[in-house]
């Protein structure tokens, strides 16, 4: 039996898809490149949006292009994604004026991105779908927005880095999203720090972007072939899977098999946590390097530098050292990862996971600056 509702159930009795005039339309934005933007794959291609009308030749400058309406919202500025073929933009209730995202599906690819939504239902930490309107060639996905959109690598970027005690409740929320999503068969894929937004203004409350790059996986099979991911966070198996031969280089990782094999999703996805959780207690990515071959080497090895200066505890070095272990069968699981002992530590003892209990934000000025010190770790690279 499927498991999901008929898509003619999601189609409206009526699509509304009228021109609407809607102020000057902000220019696109134009692609980045692979490593900025947090794609593997080489051969990315501009996405296709919905066709908007063009200024007449009488007045280019003056005359604002249309915009399109779909349903009760209208879609303005065009945001930056690197997914092929599918366009992601800023959407205003006509009704509300409250502000969504926009992901324009094509068809046959929108029961896929939206059935990771359906397996994992409802979570306060994982943000989900308001409204589904499909068209006659596309699917138009719609999710409200909060008015704080800080992400946790904006905040991190401004903060340097965090005291254990203010990671460990952050982290402690992306851990819980990506557990959930792993006992109902989700992969996330593509996790990054970028991609958890604050949803009020103590910046205390996370929630995962949502579940447009996950893929679902049935019984305990979470083999995955396709490459996708960020390179400062993708994991070994990835990165040999994808970019090496048909057979293994001495500077492959011993633990990984030839190009085009599979690799566990889950594991990879613990990786992606690890690096995260590096990064929010250290200031820095464990694994960076402007030059690639140099940056897929180290993260092979699975050597990060830990500063002297960076006081850790032992426990926040244990969880570390077990999420990005090299090889995927020795990293924790995200359910064991959530009975570390680090979070009882780092709060202060008697800690259940429990996504009602998050304390107010510590002041900027109880966190330590990074000291300054020489790094081979080029510091532009965390504009990821």
């Amino acid at each position: 039996m499927n498991p999901y509702p008929s898509w003619n159930a999601l189609r409206p009795p009526a699509l509304d898809i009228a021109r609407t005039k809607y102020g000057v339309f902000g220019s696109q934005f134009p692609l980045d490149s692979a490593l900025a933007a947090g794609t593997l794959s080489p051969d990315v291609q501009p996405n296709s949006p919905p066709s908007f009308a063009a200024p007449t030749q009488s007045s280019p400058l003056l005359q604002p292009p249309s915009l399109l309406k779909i349903g009760n919202y209208v879609l303005t500025e065009r945001l930056t994604d690197m997914t092929p073929g599918i366009a992601v933009y800023k959407a205003v209730h006509v009704a509300t004026n409250e502000n969504y995202v926009c992901r324009v599906l094509p068809m046959n690819r929108s029961q896929a991105t939206i059935a990771p939504y359906f397996a994992v239902g409802p979570h306060p930490h994982i943000a989900g779908i308001d409204e589904v309107i499909a068209g006659s060639t596309s699917t138009y996905v719609m999710r409200r927005v909060a008015d704080t959109t800080e992400d946790l690598h904006a905040y991190i970027r401004r903060r340097r880095r965090l005291t254990e005690f203010e990671a460990s409740r952050l982290f402690l929320q992306a851990l819980d999203a990506v557990a959930h999503c792993h006992r109902h068969g989700v992969i996330v894929r593509d996790i990054k720090l970028r991609r958890f937004v604050f949803t009020d203004v103590h910046r205390t409350m996370l929630q995962l972007d949502g579940l447009h790059d996950a893929v679902v996986f049935t019984g305990s099979d979470d083999r995955l072939t396709d490459k996708h991911g960020c390179l400062a966070y993708v994991s070994p198996e990835i990165l040999d899977a994808t970019f090496t031969g048909a057979t293994e280089t001495a500077a492959s990782s011993p633990y990984s098999r030839s190009a085009g094999s599979s690799y566990a999703g889950c594991a990879a996805d613990m990786w992606s946590l690890g690096v995260m959780l590096f990064t929010m207690l250290v200031g820095r990515y464990p694994f960076a390097d402007t030059d690639a071959c140099v940056l897929f080497a180290r993260i092979r090895r699975g050597r990060y530098p830990l500063p002297s200066e960076v006081a850790l505890s032992s426990s926040a070095r244990c969880l570390i050292r077990n999420l990005l272990a090299v090889n995927p069968a020795d990293r924790m699981t995200a359910d064991e990862a959530l009975q570390h002992p680090w979070f009882s530590s780092a709060l202060g003892g008697g800690f259940e996971p429990d996504a009602s209990f998050f304390p107010v934000a510590a002041s900027s000025a109880d966190d330590r600056a990074v000291p300054d010190m020489a790094s081979d770790v080029a510091e532009d690279f965390f504009g990821e």
